[in-house]
């Protein structure tokens, strides 16, 4: 076979790959270093390669995590949950140049997982008095855990474990229906970032209810209604009756009322009923309660007849009460009673009862219970007023206050007629010798001179007479309808410039403001005076004391 000559084209190619295959090696070489091996968090991986005389590079993994830029040498790896699992991956850097073999480097990284941690149900509801262990929270990977509360007052048996449990505190927690609770946890080195989780632990209240007093009363005829009843944390109320024969109007409801059936629940007197309760989730302990319903007959009260008394004596009452557990007496006047929680009692009279003559006194009969109205009566009490009226010898003033309306002057005088020589007041006059009598009827308050033939005692009784006397301008007889001794002063401050003068009948003692004599010093039951007036006016004799 005859061989070609070469042309000069193909040695001039020949030459030029030659020499630079020759040049190649000589003067360059590719490398190639992915880094030394080392440890880092799942989150996304830093990795730096270096190389040299390359053309391209490209990062690969026999991991199941992806490079953000594979074709760089500074580039970033998101681990995939294979390489999580496993806790490393290996990473390639290859270096690629034209004509040349590519080179490759690897580097082994472990991976540490972030903490991870879940403490189950986001709301949680307890019983009071309950604890709450936290059973379902779960996580792993992490170097520390710390459990918190926010806003709850209890504390954690082991706030450094996974599932400690948690003791509220009745006074914070409580009041405040619902707290949160967290929990926190560190990673292992080199991951820095801490997980948290929260829930929120709320309490239910326990079922409970308040009925009052252990026995209730109520009125023969009326209903009885629990209205002062309370309920919490009941999710059902039932009432019913363990004896009695009536039944229940909203017999689910705390404010219930009972229906009695007479026949057969009064004659018991008192009869027992139940309320039962119902919890509400989660709370689980039912409860009963029960209380007695006491029938009481309505009080039945008679104050007694109305009577009369005089002023010196004592009015014993006969009332009739039946039904009360207690009775008050009441008076509209100013006297007192002995006993005023005694049916039975005596009532003694005070000055404004007897000047007024009559006074009412009220018997008040309370049941035993409030739920029965009070009952009331009362009587009229009239007082007669006594008076031993003193009269001397000879000429003098002669008034009472016992008011005498009703009776002749001849009447009221009988009891002394035989020692009455003569008597008058300003208009009329009586003198039995003479048969002269013009007095006619008695007009109270009213005051007379007469002239007895030796002392005696006028006895009279009545009702008090009129405090008010009126007194006309000049000279009239001044009555005493006063039942105890009265102050001139009394005179000189309601009649003033009006009274110019007031003398005994029977003695020298004046009372004479503009000349400054006082020697009338007090106006005397029984007595009357001469008093002689500028003007008109009206007298007001003041209360005894």
């Amino acid at each position: 076979m005859k061989i070609k000559p070469l042309s000069k084209l193909s040695l001039f190619a020949i030459t030029l790959i030659m020499f630079y295959v020759g040049s190649t090696s000589v003067f360059s070489q590719l490398t190639v270093d992915a880094g030394e091996d080392f440890t880092s968090c799942e989150d996304a991986i830093a990795v730096f390669g270096t190389a040299e005389n390359y053309d391209s590079v490209l990062w690969s993994t026999t991991g199941d995590g992806e490079f953000v830029t594979p074709n760089e040498l500074i580039s970033a790896y998101t681990p995939g949950p294979s390489d999580i699992s496993a806790g490393q991956a290996k990473f390639y850097l290859t270096a690629f140049a034209p004509l040349l073999n590519e080179v490759k480097d690897s580097v082994l990284v472990t991976i540490v997982a972030n903490p991870n941690f879940e403490i189950g149900d986001e709301e949680v509801t307890i019983c009071y008095n309950d604890i709450y262990a936290f059973q379902n929270a779960q996580g792993g990977n992490y170097s520390y855990i710390q459990w918190f509360t926010t806003n709850g007052g209890g504390f954690f048996d082991n706030e450094n474990i996974a599932n400690p449990t948690y003791f509220p505190s009745p006074i914070i927690d409580y009041s405040q229906g619902c707290v949160t609770i967290g929990v926190i946890l560190l990673g292992f080195d080199p991951c820095t970032a801490s997980v948290e989780d929260v829930m929120t632990l709320c309490f239910q209240p326990d079922a409970e209810v308040d009925l009052g007093e252990e026995t209730h009363y109520v009125c023969y005829g009326e209903n009885y209604t629990f209205a002062d009843a309370t309920a919490t944390g009941t999710s059902f109320l039932q009432w019913a009756p363990l004896n009695g024969g009536g039944y229940f109007e909203n017999a689910n409801s705390i404010n219930a009322t009972y229906v009695p059936d007479p026949e057969f629940d009064y004659p018991q007197g008192c009869i027992y009923v139940i309320l039962f309760g119902e919890p509400i989730s989660p709370c689980t302990t039912s409860i009963e309660e029960y209380v007695s319903i006491c029938f009481q007959p309505s009080p039945e009260a008679d104050a007694g007849l109305d009577a009369t008394i005089t002023n010196s004596e004592a009015f014993i009452t006969n009332a009739t009460v039946i039904n009360q557990e207690s009775v008050l007496w009441e008076t509209s006047g100013d006297g007192t009673f002995d006993s005023p929680t005694d049916v039975t009692t005596q009532y003694y009279t005070g000055n404004l009862d007897r000047e007024n003559g009559t006074v009412f006194l009220t018997i008040n009969a309370f049941a035993p219970s409030t739920s029965c109205p009070e009952i009331s009566d009362e009587l009229t009490l009239t007082i007669n007023t006594e008076q031993n009226i003193n009269i001397p010898e000879g000429e003098s003033g002669f008034s009472s206050f016992v008011n005498s309306q009703g009776l002749t002057f001849e009447e009221l005088i009988a009891p002394i007629s035989d020692k009455l020589i003569f008597a008058q007041n300003m208009t009329h006059i009586y003198w039995p010798d003479y048969g002269i009598n013009t007095m006619g009827d008695i007009s109270n308050p009213i005051g007379y001179k007469m002239v007895l033939s030796s002392a005696a005692t006028l006895p009279l009784a009545g009702t008090a007479n009129s405090s008010v006397v009126d007194l006309p301008s000049g000279w009239s007889i001044l009555p005493v309808t006063a039942l105890c001794n009265i102050s001139y002063t009394e005179l000189t401050n309601q009649l003033g410039s009006d009274l110019i003068l007031v003398t005994e009948i029977e003695g020298t003692n004046i009372i004479w403001p503009d000349g400054n004599v006082f020697t009338l010093t007090e106006l005397t039951p029984g007595k009357a005076y001469m008093i002689k007036m500028a003007n008109a006016a009206q007298f007001q004799y003041p209360a005894c004391q």
